[in-house]
């Protein structure tokens, strides 16, 4: 069977040349915490009581890092196709010993449809590509197709978390997301705050300096 098509909704995948360490942390250390795709086999998550929560587009891993050190009782999967970052990601764990991060360097759809229905506790998109173009908004990684297969992977009354710093992205992921999911604020003035257990990352700080505001959308499966 051939894979599904998919617009791209992601952009460049390594920044510059990797350097001979870093080759060597994609070829020896990140099969450690890998997860790989087995053709038309479902994944099962770590066969333990913790719950899964994931994080599709994990960027330099600043967020996944500090979950997983404050919430070591749930499984982390991070997906992020930037190896860039997934090298970052590894450096983190590393640094700080942690045993409870899986990685998905590859497409999330992808991971989405191989894993179980009602496995997943928590979903994160944070500060995914915004494409603002209007001929781009097709790759935004939002749309509805996405967001019912979101609701099918989540458990019942699990939670979508969404961010972003372009307003325009925001409205389009709430439109979406309203007919699926059930909204966890009333209007977008409740959701410019930061989290409680929220660390900034660097492109969220390049936001603020640039004058952008950043909305954290939640939203519950019904």
């Amino acid at each position: 069977m051939e894979e599904k098509f998919r617009i791209r909704s992601f952009g460049r995948i390594k920044s510059r040349k990797l350097s001979d360490n870093k080759k060597n942390t994609i070829k020896n250390i990140l099969p450690q915490y890998q997860i790989k795709i087995e053709k038309d086999k479902i994944i099962n998550f770590p066969t333990n009581d913790k719950k899964n929560i994931l994080e599709i587009g994990f960027g330099s891993g600043e967020q996944i890092t500090n979950l997983s050190i404050k919430n070591e009782n749930f499984n982390f999967i991070g997906c992020e196709t930037y190896i860039n970052g997934v090298i970052s990601l590894i450096d983190k764990i590393k640094q700080n010993d942690i045993k409870n991060i899986q990685i998905f360097n590859n497409d999330a759809r992808i991971l989405l449809e191989k894993i179980p229905d009602n496995s997943l506790y928590e979903i994160f998109i944070l500060f995914p590509d915004p494409w603002p173009k209007k001929k781009q908004n097709k790759r935004r990684i939002i749309n509805e197709e996405f967001l019912k297969l979101i609701e099918k992977k989540l458990e019942n009354n699990g939670v979508l978390f969404f961010a972003s710093d372009i307003f325009n992205y925001v409205e389009w992921t709430y439109d979406i997301a309203k007919n699926i999911f059930s909204p966890l604020f009333n209007d977008f003035e409740q959701c410019k705050n930061d989290p409680d257990w929220w660390v900034k990352t660097k492109y969220q700080t390049k936001a603020i300096k640039a004058g952008r505001q950043c909305y954290f959308l939640r939203f519950k499966k019904r």
